[in-house]
């Protein structure tokens, strides 16, 4: 008898119902994760296809970090004024690859300067320029401040950026650098 019970709970409405949902619900989330890029194979990047370094996801003032998304926000926000690769712009911004002021920094205390950013002339600044609050752009918010930090601890780690000379730099600032 448990023979045929169990075959009539197999051609159940009801059964094959939550099967049909099941399968659904695995092939939905097959599809979210191909478009977003995850892959068996890589599921710890959710851009699996993407060149940059990889490295493993870290927690910064409470925000879990992507790094490659940080390199995106860096592109699009810091890069004119700090240089797509991050070894600053004559007479705009700092070279950030080589920034003993970002080296000496943890995490949060990144996140604070960050938020506020730095006027002309400040202690800290090396080539006396204005740093905007946010990088200039107020809609970004904490959690993508955080990838862009995680970002610039990849780079920091990376080959020696170009340097520039002292003509490069304001007069202020010349021998500032060392």
């Amino acid at each position: 008898m448990a023979r045929s019970a169990f075959a009539k709970l197999r051609r159940s409405p009801a059964t094959i119902w939550w099967l049909r949902l099941g399968a659904a619900a695995l092939a939905v989330i097959a599809v979210t994760l191909a478009v977003a890029g995850w892959s068996v194979s890589n599921a710890s990047s959710p851009l699996a296809g993407s060149a940059a370094p990889r490295e493993v996801p870290s927690v910064i003032d409470g925000h879990f970090v992507q790094t490659e998304f940080g390199r995106q926000l860096f592109m699009q926000n810091c890069s004119s004024c700090h240089g797509t690769d991050a070894s600053g712009m004559p007479r705009q911004g700092a070279n950030l690859r080589d920034s003993v002021f970002v080296s000496r920094r943890d995490d949060r205390q990144l996140m604070s300067f960050l938020r506020v950013g730095r006027r002309p002339g400040e202690r800290d600044s090396v080539l006396g320029l204005t740093m905007p609050p946010r990088g200039g752009n107020a809609r970004l918010e904490d959690d993508e401040l955080a990838d862009i930090i995680a970002y610039l601890r990849l780079v920091q780690k990376q080959r020696p950026a170009r340097q520039f000379s002292s003509a490069d730099l304001p007069g202020s600032a010349r021998g500032a650098l060392q």
